[in-house]
């Protein structure tokens, strides 16, 4: 399982991004099925699966997700 991935989807009002181990893979008003299947189908191993909403405000400031979750204030993230 060394190569399973930990996914983290991340939601703002009308915006969403999903990050693969840490790093944005995609962001945009919509995150669809066919979305999520092309990352099953592209990884197919995951260990972790994580969903926040993100702070508005401070999204807005941001005006997109930053490219490293990491990146991200763990206050700005509710569960």
């Amino acid at each position: 399982m060394d190569d399973a991935k930990t996914i983290t989807v991340v939601t703002g009002d009308d915006w969403s991004g999903v990050y693969i181990d840490g790093l944005l893979d995609r962001e945009g008003h919509s995150i669809d099925c066919s979305d999520m299947l092309e990352i099953i189908d592209s990884y197919k191993c995951f260990k972790n699966v994580a969903d926040y909403e993100i702070d508005l405000e401070y999204l807005e400031d941001l005006g997109s997700l930053p490219y490293k979750f990491e990146d991200i204030p763990k206050e700005k993230l509710f569960k």
